[in-house]
């Protein structure tokens, strides 16, 4: 049982004096307009108003509103002259009644904002992360979560080749809880482009850090794949659970043919949940990133959560 306030049966109207005003002259629009808009005598809808609203000796009338329409009211004396701050726009239809309201909206999904962004009235629907950025702040700024793929059984990569497409200025990647089959071997990332995985050796990078009291400070080569965790900067994947890493993985403008592609990451875990390093993966030759692969050395990725986003 819900319990809720009671709303007045009559909407009653008052003078500039403060005085019932009888014999009142209602008119009643679409809302942010002039087009005459009808109100009814009951909650049914069945009896319209006519327009204008006559109200009675005690300034009252019974107002119903269709909710899926805004309304404006402009309100004058019974002799015709316009109330000061007689005209009221904008006034938006509420009740709980089973066909509008709140129970026309129903049961409403787990972290779901309701609202409106469409500029003028209207039923009000779920927003996208951007449309409630864009309402807070006047911009569509955000992160938008795209895929999601867990590791429950071993596999030989993970791989991301939709989703990646210019969509969203700039992406992120986030890996958790990431462990390999076997121990000490290297984490690798190519990128995916025209329908294929990039092999040929133009992937390079650089990283610095700390991890378990020593500095990290190291250079890939040119090789077929960029290793994001090696022994060359002395982090390697295992599979312990206590040992499992984290990754932060930032990339954009995709869709930049002229440019020869990088990602840039931040790693924390490993030996002791110790390590903290960044760097940066590049491929070397120009055109579109449309993908992006994670693999280990040797053996198979045990178990990690990879999450794509995109940042408007």
């Amino acid at each position: 049982m819900a319990i809720v306030l009671s709303t007045p049966p009559f909407t009653v109207f008052y003078d500039d004096n403060g005085n019932p005003l009888t014999g009142g002259k209602v008119f009643t629009y679409t809302a942010g307009t002039l087009t005459p808009r009808v109100t009814y005598t009951d909650q049914g809808g069945l009896t319209s108003n006519a327009n204008p609203v006559i109200l009675d000796s005690a300034g009252r009338a019974a107002i119903w509103l269709d909710n899926a329409f805004g309304y404006k009211f402009i309100v004058h004396t019974s002799a015709d002259v316009l109330l000061s701050n007689g005209t009221i726009d904008n006034i938006t239809p509420f009740n709980t009644s089973s066909s509008s309201g709140l129970a026309n909206i129903g049961s409403i999904a787990a972290n779901t904002i309701i609202g409106n962004n469409t500029g003028s009235s209207a039923i009000p629907t779920a927003l996208t992360v951007a449309q409630v950025n864009t309402l807070l702040s006047g911009s569509a700024t955000g992160v938008v979560l795209i895929s999601t793929q867990t590791i429950s059984s071993p596999v030989a990569s993970v791989d991301f080749t939709s989703g990646i497409n210019g969509t969203y200025s700039r992406y992120l990647l986030t890996i958790t809880g990431l462990r390999s089959s076997t121990n000490t071997v290297e984490l690798r990332t190519r990128f995916y482009r025209s329908a294929a995985w990039l092999t040929t050796s133009d992937y390079s990078g650089d990283c610095v850090g700390r991890g378990g009291g020593f500095d990290i400070s190291a250079s890939a080569a040119a090789a077929t794949a960029f290793a994001i965790l090696s022994s060359a900067n002395s982090m390697t994947l295992s599979n312990d659970t206590a040992r499992a890493f984290g990754l932060n993985i930032e990339f954009g403008n995709t869709t930049d043919a002229a440019l020869s592609h990088s990602i840039g990451y931040r790693v924390w875990g490993g030996a002791g949940s110790a390590t903290v390093a960044m760097g940066v993966g590049r491929y070397e030759v120009a055109g579109a990133l449309e993908g992006i692969q994670f693999y280990a050395s040797s053996g198979n990725l045990a178990g990690g959560t990879f999450k794509l986003y995109g940042m408007v």
